[in-house]
């Protein structure tokens, strides 16, 4: 009922046109207005929660080099696909090839100083068995001396060897999981940390397993208590038009935390996963989610706008041929754009929409009083 219609009745009453409010249980439409109603019905009803999350991958790996060097070689682009131990990276290995040479030179030259310093242990040895020279005791010890020390160089030289070897395979970096590479840090030539290496290390590459996405949400302390984990969730890029992903949420934070936008507003966030076997998907899209939290295969529906709450009671205006009369109801679920009935309604029934104004609010809370007080009198300008 608008202000007009209201003004509209006013001017009747004084009239004499005498419009009578709430008589028995339906009054008389105001004549000549049209009004938009729906037909109470029955069907299937969602009730969800929506929010706007960010995409992002399940499984990732930032793909780092053991070694510091130099970037010889990227095999890789963004958007390749990569299978686990595929080569993805290779660093210049010139430098440590001449080491390599150079530790292998000295392994042996140390296996010859250990070869003289075991003959000359051996030989000084025996002489002192047979007893065909003397020998003094620190002679003897310092050829054992010598051979011990012949035989650690010679393990360190070996030593050496098999760290550079190591670092050798260390230039060529593969992937660990089969994936999609979504990020590149370096190109040819740039010099990276190594994770060994004092620093923070260079990530060359991110490489992420998009069959399995993951959506983040932060949903208000209201709708808290709806979520759950396993319940179904639709996700719906805004970059991919129509397209429609589904999976379920995996994990609700139980620490809420006021929002970035809003300091009086306390969320928390919650993780789907989708599936998304075709790779469609891309790491930080923007996507609607709704959390489907509740469902009714078959139920008793209204729109919303027909649906006005008031001091804690849902009413709506039922529509009887050219009367109308106000009707509490009790509602269950409530999905985006219908209501389910409980109580108060039938399939068949129809209903006003956008009808409800604060002067109707008013009006129909002084009536109830009357009623109450088993007062016979009606508010006249109030009119349904």
């Amino acid at each position: 009922m608008n202000r007009t219609l209201l003004l509209s009745g006013a001017v009747l009453v004084l009239a004499g046109g005498g419009w009578m409010a709430f008589r028995g249980k339906g009054t008389p439409a105001p004549g000549g207005a049209e009004s938009r109603t729906a037909e109470v019905r029955t069907g299937p009803l969602r009730q969800t929660v929506r929010e706007i999350g960010q995409l992002q991958p399940v499984q990732w790996v930032d793909v780092k080099s053991e070694i510091s060097g130099r970037v010889s070689e990227i095999l890789v682009g963004v958007g390749t696909p990569v299978t686990s131990g595929q080569v993805l990276v290779r660093l210049d290995d010139r430098i440590l090839l001449k080491q390599l040479e150079q530790a292998r030179i000295k392994v042996e030259q140390a296996r010859l100083t250990e070869d003289k310093q075991r003959r000359n242990l051996a030989r000084r040895t025996q002489l002192s068995e047979d007893g065909r020279g003397v020998i003094a005791a620190e002679e003897l010890d310092q050829a054992r001396t010598d051979y011990d020390l012949a035989v650690v160089s010679r393990r360190d030289a070996e030593s050496a060897v098999q760290t550079v070897e190591e670092q050798l395979q260390h230039t060529t970096i593969v992937s660990v999981l089969d994936g999609l590479v979504i990020e590149r840090g370096v190109n040819p030539g740039d010099v990276v940390i190594g994770s060994a290496s004092a620093g923070a290390p260079t990530t060359l590459l991110r490489v992420a397993d998009v069959a399995r996405m993951r959506v983040l949400v932060e949903v208000n302390e209201v709708d808290y208590p709806k979520v759950a984990a396993g319940q179904p969730v639709e996700v719906r890029p805004v970059a991919l038009v129509g397209q429609v992903f589904r999976g379920e949420v995996v994990a609700v934070g139980l620490s809420g935390h006021a929002d970035a936008k809003n300091k009086n507003l306390i969320t928390y966030q919650v993780q789907a996963e989708v599936e998304d076997p075709r790779g469609s998907l891309r790491s930080g899209m923007t996507a609607t989610v709704d959390i489907i939290t509740r469902e009714r295969a078959e139920a008793l529906l209204i729109p919303r706008e027909a649906a006005l709450r008031q001091d804690g009671a849902v009413r709506v205006i039922r529509v009887l041929g050219a009367r109308e009369e106000a009707v509490d109801i009790r509602t269950g679920l409530e999905g985006e754009t219908e209501v389910e009935v409980l109580e108060g309604l039938q399939a068949g029934d129809r209903v006003k929409l956008g009808a409800w104004t604060e002067a109707d609010w008013e009006g129909f809370r002084k009536d109830q009083t009357d009623r109450r007080a088993g007062s016979k009198s009606r508010r006249r300008g109030h009119i349904f």
